[in-house]
């Protein structure tokens, strides 16, 4: 994990106008438990693109962040993410996520749903997302998996297995 994080570290001082690596280090530190850090990434990624909306949530949530640790980080978040949802400026699969690390199961297969039916881009991640590892063996999951082309082919903990490898760099297990 380390290793890969240097190599975006690399790859962002190399292309400063390009904004995926730092959209990668945030899930990355997020992950890690390290929330400043992937808030700070966050908001350049934010930066780049120039996406006012998204950098208005990431704020949001330094703050949520600073008032109330990880919780208050995705309160704050979820609460800009609803409001900018409602006006059609935020992804349902991105509500979706925040709902579910936040272990709020049906309001977040209910936003994923959506963005299923509305054929948003980001799901074709819904898989592989670490946010939603915890619903793997939920039987709305697996069909919301289903409608959206997927077919659950192997069981949660490969699923894991395979995205915890992928983020360590090495192997994953056949």
């Amino acid at each position: 994990m380390e290793e890969s994080g240097r190599l975006l570290r690399e790859f962002a001082e190399s292309a400063p106008d390009y904004p995926a690596p730092h959209f990668y280090l945030a899930d990355i530190y997020f992950d890690q438990g390290r929330y400043r850090e992937s808030l700070a990434e966050s908001l350049e990624a934010a930066r780049i693109v120039g996406e006012e909306g998204m950098a208005k949530i990431y704020r949001a949530a330094q703050q949520g962040y600073a008032a109330d640790g990880r919780e208050g980080l995705l309160e704050a978040m979820l609460a800009e993410q609803l409001g900018q949802h409602a006006q059609g400026k935020v992804s349902a699969y991105k509500v979706a996520r925040t709902l579910a690390f936040l272990d709020r199961t049906e309001p977040a297969l209910t936003h994923l749903a959506l963005a299923v039916a509305e054929r948003e881009p980001d799901s074709l991640g819904i898989k592989i997302d670490s946010a939603f590892r915890s619903l793997h063996g939920n039987a709305r999951f697996r069909g919301i998996l289903a409608q959206a082309g997927h077919a659950m082919s192997f069981s949660g903990e490969a699923v894991e297995m395979a995205v915890d490898a992928v983020r360590s760099g090495t192997e994953a297990p056949r």
